[in-house]
């Protein structure tokens, strides 16, 4: 294994890990305004910067998702795990983690549902738009219940 060559990527993986970097240290730095000062953006970024990578290489346009938002799910998915999986946080710290990732699982099946069934027409994007409005509004429920409850929610 050691004497294995170094994976070159492809120039469109290249240009899309160029594309997200911006995106990678913005939400970081969002996270870190969320959670207070018992995370480090650095140790997000550094997650967000690998999970940016595999999002480039896994990215299919053929899904009709843009590239930005498809990588936004993932990295901000990571960083969630990370800062849950860091161990010492303090309860609400990980009341905050739950609603952020109660609202993002909602988002990203939203989003798996318009990439699914792509609009055809004018009627069918104003109904998808209704749809992920409404997702969102259902997921920033769950963040606050979340939030307020001590209780996991399904």
């Amino acid at each position: 294994m050691g004497n294995d060559p170094p994976t070159v990527d492809p120039p469109e993986v290249l240009a899309r890990v160029k594309e997200g970097l911006p995106l990678v240290d913005m939400l970081a730095r969002q996270m870190r305004r969320q959670l207070g000062h018992h995370v480090q953006v650095d140790d997000l970024a550094s997650h967000g910067r690998e999970t940016l990578l595999a999002a480039a290489r896994s990215f299919d346009p053929d899904r009709q998702i843009p590239f930005r938002r498809w990588a936004n799910l993932r990295i901000r998915g990571a960083m969630i795990d990370a800062a849950r999986q860091s161990g010492n946080l303090p309860k609400r710290v990980y009341q905050k983690l739950r609603a952020l990732r109660a609202a993002h699982f909602v988002h990203e099946a939203a989003n798996e549902e318009t990439a699914a069934a792509p609009a055809t027409s004018a009627e069918s994007a104003d109904a998808q738009l209704g749809d992920q409005l409404a997702s969102a509004a259902v997921a920033m429920a769950l963040g606050f219940l979340s939030m307020r409850r001590d209780d996991a929610l399904e």
